[in-house]
């Protein structure tokens, strides 16, 4: 069907088409799944202890991590004595260098699960190698901790995630633009400052860290992290001599169904450090467990992705998701298995008399499509490419209304309608299709 044909079918259409019965069976199997959590399941002390219980929340937190580390800054206003042009200059003429990562992380992004940690990390950074990160994680008022070492692989294009503590192991396949923006998002100053300089910024003056005269620049745009996050205060500090940066504080909360919040404060830059290939070798005792039974494969950042992760939620859910934050979404997705669709249903059935790397690897092949979807709709925010998405209101029988849109060139933009459909469209015929939206 053309964009005319849609147009016309938008006018002739009265009111949306809605299943009341379907919507209360929907409500009706996540209250009842949660009434079984608060009765059968007694208070938690922390988020790390579930997951080794539960593949599928561990699946979901891990998820999280990996997206959390690849969102970068998307909007700061220009007024300051540095010139940042500079600053990046003089980042990408390094090979190599390591930073310190301290981080705070509460909230509730799953029901019943409550998040209370301390993060603290060393990042190694080589252009010629990949990216390696050492963590260790601590339950705020509990014994539960975790150590993890993480690996981007640039020459191997795989990204490995070790937990020495529970002796396992995970590997996975990612494609070239997905590792660029691994490489170049981990809270990387590169990438930082490189989106301060095509976006507002504030200056905030001149001042001290650790004897280092410095100048500071403040964003609080809630586009920052893909708006993953709905409250943000990020500082970035650089050093005036250098024209470096020397420390980057961040305090970001997300509110509403997943709510979370991360602050703390990368620091303690060693520029120009010498690296070893073998230090981005990955160590793998022979008496560790892989987590999944097969290789995984981070879905390429591309149309084609987002529409499968559409239509493979609305398989299991019997709608689309009602927004694409990822943090929103990895909450949604926990319940897989919960549903009572017939995709729902024949999930349930294919992981019976699995073992739990079998399983692992059956629900990872059903979730990437859609945690693709969430990455594909982040990096258009990032990239400025004026998404737009509205799945609260439009449902797979809408096939004429406008699903996600975004712009390819200054008078014309993508789009996906409510049947999973992809046209391009200008940007007068783009008005009319939005103004039939409820």
């Amino acid at each position: 069907m053309n964009s005319a044909d849609k147009i016309k079918r938008l006018f002739e259409k009265a009111e949306l088409g809605i299943n009341p019965d379907a919507d209360e069976k929907v409500f009706q199997d996540v209250f009842e799944t949660r009434q079984k959590i608060k009765t059968k399941a007694p208070a938690l002390p922390g988020i790390w202890r579930i997951t080794m219980k539960s593949p599928i929340i561990k699946i979901a937190v891990a998820a999280i991590i990996l997206i959390a580390c690849i969102a970068g800054i998307t909007m700061l206003d220009k007024t300051s004595s540095i010139v940042l042009a500079d600053v990046l200059t003089q980042i990408e003429r390094i090979g190599a260098y390591k930073y310190q990562m301290d981080m705070t992380t509460k909230g509730q992004p799953f029901d019943n699960i409550t998040i209370d940690a301390e993060m603290q990390g060393t990042i190694l950074f080589s252009q010629e190698y990949g990216v390696k990160t050492i963590m260790d994680v601590s339950m705020t008022n509990s014994p539960v901790s975790m150590s993890h070492e993480t690996y981007l692989l640039l020459r191997d294009k795989a990204l490995i995630e070790i937990l020495p503590d529970r002796k396992r192991y995970t590997r996975m396949e990612i494609d070239d633009d997905f590792v660029e923006r691994i490489k170049n998002q981990s809270y990387n100053p590169a990438k930082i400052t490189q989106q301060i300089l095509a976006c507002k910024y504030n200056s905030l003056g001149t001042s001290t860290i650790d004897g280092i005269k410095v100048e500071g620049f403040q964003t609080d745009d809630p586009n920052y992290a893909g708006g993953m996050y709905n409250k943000v205060d990020i500082k970035l500090w650089v050093d005036v001599k250098t024209q470096l940066p020397v420390q980057l504080e961040m305090n970001l909360e997300r509110e509403g169904q997943a709510n979370m919040s991360v602050s703390g404060i990368v620091h303690n830059f060693q520029w120009d450090v010498y690296v070893d290939a073998s230090e981005f070798e990955p160590v793998i005792p022979d008496d560790y467990t892989s987590t999944t039974s097969g290789s995984i494969k981070f879905p390429a950042n591309t149309e084609e992705t987002a529409i499968e992760g559409l239509k493979r939620f609305a398989e299991f859910f019997g709608h689309y998701p009602q927004d694409l934050n990822l943090l929103t979404l990895v909450s949604q997705m926990s319940k897989i298995t919960t549903g009572d669709t017939p995709a729902a249903k024949q999930l349930q059935e294919e992981l019976k008399g699995l073992d739990s790397k079998q399983r692992n690897q059956k629900l990872l092949e059903n979730m990437m499509p859609i945690t693709g979807a969430a990455t594909f709709y982040m990096f258009l925010v990032q990239d400025n490419k004026d998404p737009a998405y509205y799945g609260n209101i439009v449902t797979p029988d809408d096939a004429d209304l406008v699903l996600m849109r975004w712009k390819i060139s200054d008078n014309e933009y993508r789009v996906i309608f409510g049947d999973l459909q992809a046209e391009t469209v200008g940007t007068d015929v783009l008005a009319e299709i939005e103004s039939a939206l409820p």
